[in-house]
C-alpha cells in the first residue's frame, strides 16, 4: 500500500494572522539548517519509529530519547520534513522540495533554498505565507504524533523512500562545501551540534547492529503470533514485509501523561526485540506413577533453568555485540567526520585558490581595460586637437582682429579725449584773453577817466588863474601872502 501524499502548500489552510519575515542575525543564519542536519544524521538510516493516521495520510515519525521529533510527509515532488526540539510543540525548521523555513518561538527568521542556502530578504518575504501555513500544520502534526493511535510503518514504503530521506542530508553537505561562510560556521559549531545528538545516534546504531538483520523475520513472526498466522491487521501483502521501530527501546516512546482511550483501528505492532522467540520450557508427557511425575517436574525445572541460562547468554551476547557495534560505528563516525573535515579544508583551499585566480584574472583584465581606455583617450585627445587646429587659427585671427579693433577704438577714444582737452584749453585761453581784454578796457577806461579828471582840473586851474590874474590888475589890491610864508603854487605843480 503506497503512502498517500499530503496536500501541497497551496492547498493548506491559510492562517488568520500571516507571519512576517524578521530575519536572523547574519552570524546565526546557518544555525537552523545545521541543527536539522544534526538531528537527521542522528536518526541515520533507521526506519520510522511509527506512523499515525492524520487527515487521510500516514506521516512517518521519529522520536528521540530526549523528546525531539522528526515528522516526514510525502508530497507531490518529494517530501516535507518537520523538525522539533525536545519539549517544543512547534518546529524550528520545516523543509519541502522548494526550500526550508526557520522558526524561533513562532517567528519566521529564516528562508532557504532547496540546498539549505539562505535566500535574500525579498524572496524570503514573498514566501512568508507558505511559512505560516506550514507552522499551523506542524502544530497539528505534533499533537497527532503524541496522541493518535500509533501504527507500524509499511516496509515497502520505507524501502522505496529511504533514499530521499538520506538525499536531503547529502544535498546540504554539497551546498555547504560550496558555501565558504556556511563551511566556516559548520567547522566552528559542529562539535556542539554533534554532541547534542551523539547519544541518540549511538543508541540507533547499536539497535540496528543488534537486531537489524532479523527485523523483517521478527516482525513477521510477531504479527503471525498475534493474528494466528495471518499478517498484522489482515492488510495486503506489502505489509507482510514487517514493521520497524524500537518503540520500547527508547525510540518512539509514548509521551508521559494520559493517553486517549479509543479503540485502535489497527492492531498495534509490539516492539521488535520482543518479537524474538524466547526459549520456553518443553512440555513433559504426564505419567501416572508418582515417581514419573516427580522426575518430570525436575526435568522441566532443569530444562527451564537451562533455557533461562541460554536466554541470558544470548542477551549478554547481544549486548556485547551491540556495544562492539556501537564502538565500531563511533570509530567510523569519527573517521567520517575527519574525512569530511579534510574534504572541507581541501574545498576551502580550492575555493581560496579559485578566488585568488579569479582575483588575479580580474586585476589583469582590469589593467588591460585601463590600458586600452588610456590609449583610446589619448587617440581621442589627439584627434580632438587635430580637429581644433583650423578652428584655433580662425579663432586667433578673430582675436587679432578684435584686438586691432579695440586698439583703433582706444586710439579714437584717445584722440577724442585729446581734442576735448585741447578744446577745454582753448576755451580756457580764450576766457583768459577775454578777461585780459576786459581788464585792459577797464584800465583804459580808468585812465581815460583819470585823464579827463586831470584835464578838467587843469582847465579849472587855468580858469582860476585867469580869474586871479584879472583880479591883480591895477586898481585891484594884491592879495596878501599867506601866513606860513609859502607861495601859492599853480595847480598844475
Amino acid at each position: 500500500m503506497a503512502m498517500q501524499s499530503a496536500p501541497p502548500v497551496g492547498a493548506l489552510p491559510s492562517v488568520a494572522r500571516p507571519l512576517r519575515y524578521t530575519g536572523a542575525p547574519r552570524a546565526d543564519r546557518y544555525r537552523y539548517t545545521e541543527r536539522a542536519y544534526a538531528m537527521s544524521a542522528a536518526f541515520g538510516d533507521t526506519p520510522p519509529d511509527y506512523t499515525v493516521d492524520y487527515q487521510g495520510t500516514r506521516p512517518w515519525i521519529w522520536r528521540s530519547n530526549s523528546g525531539g521529533y522528526r515528522v516526514v510527509e510525502q508530497v507531490p515532488g518529494g517530501q516535507r520534513d518537520y523538525y522539533y526540539q525536545p519539549g517544543d510543540t512547534q518546529p524550528f525548521y520545516v523543509s519541502d522540495p522548494d526550500g526550508g523555513y526557520a522558526y524561533d518561538r513562532g517567528k519566521l527568521i529564516g528562508v532557504y533554498g532547496s540546498d539549505g542556502v539562505p535566500v535574500d530578504d525579498i524572496r524570503a518575504a514573498e514566501r512568508a505565507d507558505a511559512a505560516g501555513r506550514y507552522l499551523y500544520r506542524a502544530r497539528q502534526l505534533y499533537h497527532a504524533a503524541q496522541y493518535q493511535q500509533r501504527q507500524a510503518a509499511y516496509a515497502a514504503d520505507w524501502q522505496a523512500r529511504r533514499d530521499a530521506v538520506v538525499a536531503q542530508r547529502q544535498s546540504w553537505e554539497a551546498a555547504r562545501a560550496r558555501d565558504a561562510d556556511w563551511q566556516v560556521w559548520h567547522d566552528a559549531h559542529e562539535r556542539d551540534e554533534h554532541n547534542a545528538w551523539q547519544d541518540e545516534q549511538n543508541r540507533r546504531t547499536a539497535y540496528v547492529a543488534a537486531i537489524g538483520i532479523g527485523v523483517s523475520v521478527a516482525a513477521v513472526a510477531l504479527t503471525r503470533h498475534h493474528d494466528g498466522g495471518a499478517p498484522s491487521g489482515g492488510g495486503p501483502a506489502d505489509r507482510a514485509g514487517g514493521s520497524y521501530g524500537p518503540q520500547n527501546a527508547g525510540y518512539g516512546q509514548p509521551p508521559r501523561g494520559p493517553q486517549p482511550q479509543q479503540p485502535p483501528t489497527r492492531r498495534q505492532v509490539q516492539p521488535i526485540h520482543s518479537a524474538i522467540p524466547q526459549p520456553q520450557p518443553q512440555p513433559v508427557r504426564q505419567q501416572a506413577p508418582a515417581v514419573q511425575g516427580i522426575d518430570a517436574r525436575q526435568h522441566a525445572e532443569q530444562e527451564a533453568q537451562r533455557q533461562a541460562q541460554l536466554a541470558r547468554q544470548q542477551q549478554n551476547a547481544a549486548a556485547r555485540s551491540a556495544n562492539i557495534a556501537a564502538q565500531v560505528n563511533a570509530a567510523k563516525s569519527r573517521d567520517a567526520n575527519n574525512v569530511r573535515l579534510q574534504q572541507a579544508q581541501l574545498s576551502r583551499q580550492q575555493a581560496e585558490i579559485t578566488r585568488q585566480q579569479r582575483q588575479v584574472a580580474s586585476e589583469h583584465a582590469a589593467a588591460l581595460n585601463a590600458a586600452a581606455s588610456a590609449r583610446v583617450a589619448r587617440d581621442q585627445a589627439m584627434a580632438f586637437r587635430n580637429s581644433e587646429r583650423p578652428a584655433n587659427a580662425q579663432h586667433q585671427q578673430k582675436q587679432r582682429q578684435q584686438q586691432q579693433q579695440q586698439q583703433q577704438q582706444q586710439q579714437q577714444q584717445q584722440q577724442q579725449r585729446s581734442q576735448q582737452q585741447a578744446s577745454r584749453i582753448a576755451e580756457q585761453a580764450a576766457s583768459r584773453v577775454r578777461q585780459q581784454a576786459d581788464t585792459q578796457r577797464q584800465i583804459v577806461a580808468q585812465a581815460s577817466a583819470h585823464a579827463a579828471t586831470m584835464q578838467q582840473e587843469q582847465q579849472n586851474a587855468v580858469r582860476a588863474a585867469i580869474k586871479q590874474d584879472a583880479a591883480h590888475q591895477p586898481g585891484n589890491p594884491r592879495p596878501q601872502k599867506p601866513q606860513d610864508g609859502r607861495q601859492n603854487r599853480h595847480p598844475s605843480q
